[in-house]
């Protein structure tokens, strides 16, 4: 009878069992058969199963937690807040000679006379934050660059960001033989178009072109962008962009300095607006759900600079004189304002829909100074024609 039980497998059946706080248990979960398979049509045992069951349970109740997460945008210029709302456009005034070193060399005019330098203004701010009370938030980054129209006109340049060194970040792709200035998956766009229209596209970057190692030209000059009263640096070649020496810095002198020299050179005010971070990398998620998650509260906020770029000529400051060293500003009687916009596309889980904002920059060359006599002939009064307040 023993023989015959055994050959039935019997004691097998016995050799599993196991006694647990007084409780007898004869099979481990995986030595049973499920009654389900998996998606090749392999039988599963109780254990996968359960443990299958049990992923997926987490994987909602994460889902269920991040539904309740609340995205907040907030501006910092040094110790101000400025809260975004959805499909809100924020003013800011920038008076950029509040920001310029003053010159001291030798022969100098003295006063509103400063170095001819590039200057970055590192005011600016963007947190990305988490304001729900304990519920983790989840950034959607399931898009792809090129095929969503949301984030990228094909009619318009594509928008740059810069790194921590302040140099263009690319993404240069070899299959194409294209440079794209964004990734696929990122969880924050910055989007190259402000409206569209029927039968137009307000396009926020203008092109740098990529003629740079040109034997006519052989300049990294961008003096035409930066110039531009209402454009900030981009890019919409079909090629790789390829600047002498493979230089992408915004600091680098030669980028702001006129080919050719004329007269407008002198006053020729120059600017480019970019948001900060350390590598594109930086800024996307490829994990399965296409979500980035965000935990509460300031410490675990998206901090991301916004830097403002601006010489106020084009001429080379290694010459000497005035106008190459230093800007002389004692005698003006007139400014140059740009107006340059950025504009940012996130997509909160929860809210299954995009979050857009503009943030919209006035940016002064100098002051104005305006002589004002007053009624009884004394001597004249000075008054600031501009200001340095910052709106929403």
């Amino acid at each position: 009878m023993n023989s015959e039980l055994s050959a039935k497998g019997l004691d097998n059946h016995l050799a599993d069992t196991v006694t647990v706080n007084n409780v007898t248990f004869h099979h481990e979960a995986k030595k049973i058969l499920s009654g389900f398979q998996d998606e090749n049509g392999v039988s599963l045992d109780l254990y996968a199963y359960i443990q299958k069951l049990s992923d997926r349970i987490s994987s909602l109740e994460e889902k269920i937690t991040r539904a309740k997460g609340e995205l907040q945008i907030i501006i910092l210029r040094n110790n101000q807040e400025f809260i975004v709302n959805n499909g809100s456009e924020t003013t800011f005034n920038v008076e950029c000679e509040d920001y310029c070193t003053v010159f001291n060399g030798q022969g100098a005019p003295t006063g509103r006379v400063y170095e001819n330098n590039i200057y970055v203004i590192k005011d600016f701010v963007m947190k990305i934050k988490n304001n729900a009370k304990e519920s983790v938030l989840g950034l959607l980054s399931n898009r792809t660059y090129l095929q969503s129209s949301s984030v990228y006109n094909t009619q318009a340049p594509q928008s740059f960001w810069v790194n921590n060194q302040d140099e263009l970040l690319t993404n240069d792709v070899i299959e194409t033989g294209q440079t794209r200035t964004h990734l696929d998956n990122q969880f924050v766009w910055q989007m190259n178009y402000d409206s569209i229209t029927q039968n137009t596209v307000a396009k926020l970057s203008e092109n740098i072109g990529n003629g740079f190692d040109n034997s006519s030209v052989n300049s990294n000059s961008i003096t035409n962008v930066l110039a531009t009263s209402d454009y900030n640096v981009g890019y919409n070649e079909s090629g790789i962009l390829k600047f002498i020496g493979n230089n992408k810095s915004l600091l680098d002198p030669s980028k702001w300095n006129d080919v050719t020299v004329s007269i407008a050179s002198t006053t020729k005010f120059l600017t480019t607006i970019h948001p900060v971070v350390k590598n594109l990398e930086n800024i996307q998620e490829n994990n399965s759900d296409k979500v980035k998650t965000l935990n509460v509260g300031d410490k675990n906020s998206i901090i991301v600079p916004l830097n403002i770029y601006f010489k106020l000529n084009s001429l080379d400051n290694s010459q000497s004189g005035v106008n190459y060293q230093y800007v002389d500003l004692n005698n003006s009687t007139k400014t140059v304002k740009h107006v340059k916009k950025i504009k940012f596309f996130l997509e909160n889980e929860a809210e299954n829909r995009p979050f857009i904002f503009t943030l919209k920059f006035n940016l002064n060359r100098n002051k104005v100074i305006v002589r004002k006599f007053n009624s009884t002939g004394g001597s004249p009064a000075y008054i600031d024609d501009w200001s340095t307040s910052s709106k929403k």
